[in-house]
């Protein structure tokens, strides 16, 4: 953390730099977060985030006991010990198991590019979403090098090269990516055809990734102040059901 400190100052008054894409992600959520709310986390996996963010991160990411009731729903059985949930429910098909029209809001957190259909991804947010219901994801943008370059790498290989690159990732958190709807112009489209009123924004966070090194992070920050914007490395999704 003293190696970011030095390219990312601010880091040291509240511990996160003004490029954090976690907390720009969770933040916006917390500004429209309203108590009676029936929250639904798609792909909530097992709240890995517990092993590794701050005190104060992990607050902001957990929204059980902020609101009326959160339902988890993901494929890993794993998923059921995560704590920041009130309810589980495993996903055996393609039909999310939530009743239509009961949900205020929807959270998925990288999420997207593991979705082998997101045609039914936003065909069953719009059903169970109420009228108003609000979706939030945060995900990667294909084009951007980092995720072109995971791309070139084989899905049975992830988790050995993983290891090498992010040894504190626990292999059970490591799954398959696809990259079904992982541009902006894509997000843009699939909103379109369910009827989503929403936006895709992509965003150039601080490259965490080489922070192996004072040079590869020194060329990381470089080259990602001087990113085109459609090849930023995440992409948000914020839509609204009309």
């Amino acid at each position: 953390m003293e190696l970011e400190d030095k390219f990312y100052p601010e880091r040291r008054f509240g511990g996160y730099s003004d490029s954090d894409c976690t907390m720009r992600f969770y933040l916006r959520i917390d500004t429209l977060l309203k108590p009676d709310w029936v929250l639904l986390d798609v792909g909530c996996g097992r709240a890995a985030f517990l092993d590794t963010d701050d005190p104060y991160k992990c607050r902001l990411r957990s929204f059980k006991g902020r609101v009326a009731k959160v339902i988890g729903i993901d494929v890993d059985s794993n998923a059921s010990e995560n704590p920041t949930l009130d309810e589980f429910r495993q996903m055996d098909s393609d039909t999310w198991p939530v009743e239509s029209g009961t949900i205020d809001a929807i959270v998925s957190d990288y999420v997207m590019e593991h979705v082998p259909d997101p045609e039914v991804y936003f065909s069953e947010a719009q059903r169970v979403l109420k009228p108003g219901g609000l979706i939030f994801i945060r995900t990667c943008n294909r084009w951007h090098y980092n995720y072109l370059a995971s791309s070139m790498i084989p899905n049975n290989l992830h988790k050995k090269v993983l290891r090498r690159i992010q040894p504190g990732r626990k292999q059970e958190d490591v799954f398959p990516t696809l990259y079904r709807c992982n541009s902006r112009r894509a997000a843009k489209n699939m909103l379109k055809r369910h009827g989503l009123e929403g936006v895709a924004v992509l965003h150039e966070p601080e490259p965490g990734y080489l922070s192996f090194s004072a040079f590869t992070l020194a060329i990381g920050k470089f080259i990602g102040q001087h990113l085109p914007e459609s090849l930023r490395a995440v992409l948000y999704i914020y839509a609204r059901k009309t």
